[in-house]
């Protein structure tokens, strides 16, 4: 009867120490994936500054913050006008897409493998 209730307490020991090694690796693992995706998330700047040319072609700089290259870009502008405020100050805007001169990319570098190529944009 001692051999049994020893054998049992020893079962449910060892059990409790491994749920308690499942929950400490999957925290560890969450904690893991949470900072490596904040560290490959693209943080890419835009100028403050617009440029335009004689043509009338506007020109916007893009820059990449992250340690990675950032491959296979696309993009979309708009322009927003504010159509109707009515009397309650609500405001509403219609939106009428830019046409780009270059909507995809292939690469932007990275801080990591710095090349002196940086995406400019232009739009009439």
């Amino acid at each position: 009867m001692k051999l049994l209730k020893i054998i049992i307490i020893l079962f449910i020991i060892i059990e409790i120490q491994t749920l308690i090694t499942g929950v400490v690796s999957g925290v560890i693992a969450a904690i893991t994936y949470y900072l490596f995706s904040r560290l490959t998330k693209p943080r890419i700047k835009i100028s403050n500054e617009i440029s335009k040319d004689k043509d009338n072609v506007y020109r916007i700089k893009f820059i990449n913050k992250t340690l990675c290259d950032i491959e296979k870009i696309s993009l979309e502008m708009f322009l927003l006008k504010q159509q109707v405020c009515d009397k309650h100050g609500n405001k509403d805007y219609n939106m009428k897409p830019l046409n780009l001169k270059t909507p995809e990319y292939t690469y932007l570098s990275g801080k990591l493998f710095k090349d002196k190529k940086t995406i400019i944009i232009a739009f009439r």
